[in-house]
């Protein structure tokens, strides 16, 4: 947290939670089954922030609180014909 400014990094990191929380719960759905590539489900988050007006967070650090935030979920590269797709293991994108 910025020492200098503590309100400004409580409300970006309030803003993260809030983000990220509501996305997995308003369009995800855990699933030790389920499989979703990083980049859909980081696009699919993006069209979410700007559905409810907020300005969202960098790739990274989205994934850096979807990790923190949701235990059991971790990146898996399979090989299949068309390359290997980074993939999330154990969620997915219910509207995708």
């Amino acid at each position: 947290m910025d020492d200098e400014y503590p309100e400004v990094a409580q409300a970006d990191f309030d803003r993260a939670d809030k983000t990220v929380r509501g996305f997995v719960e308003d369009i995800c759905e855990l699933d030790e089954d389920g499989m979703t590539s990083k980049n859909s489900l980081f696009e699919r988050y993006r069209h979410y922030c700007s559905e409810i007006s907020e300005p969202g967070l960098s790739r990274a650090v989205f994934f850096k609180e979807l990790y923190a935030l949701v235990g059991g979920i971790r990146t898996y590269r399979p090989r299949n014909d068309g390359g290997r797709v980074w993939q999330v293991l154990g969620i997915r994108v219910l509207d995708a």
